[in-house]
């Protein structure tokens, strides 16, 4: 009877490391998926900073030349108003 009781004991350990090393192959294989996927994400959002960088730039100069224009004088003269609309009979 005290061998059965071995034998059952051996089984059950021997199922459990069976399903251990199941477990690490599977993590070990997921853990390459993952990589893989971050590997390909840190290269697209490369490319996404390159653009900020250039639209950062484009954004910067766009207000400067708000600001630049904001300090002339919008008003215009006669004869730009002429030049626009066409002189006007009296």
């Amino acid at each position: 009877m005290e061998i059965v009781w071995a034998a059952a004991v051996t089984g059950a350990f021997s199922v459990l490391a069976l399903l251990i090393e199941k477990g690490r192959r599977e993590n070990t294989r997921d853990h390459g998926f993952v990589k893989d996927r971050l590997d390909a994400l840190k290269d697209s959002i490369a490319d996404v900073d390159a653009d900020i960088s250039v639209l950062e730039h484009k954004i910067d100069t766009h207000i400067n030349d708000h600001a630049q224009v904001s300090m002339i004088d919008f008003r215009p003269n006669r004869k730009q108003k002429e030049a626009v609309n066409g002189r006007k009979k009296r």
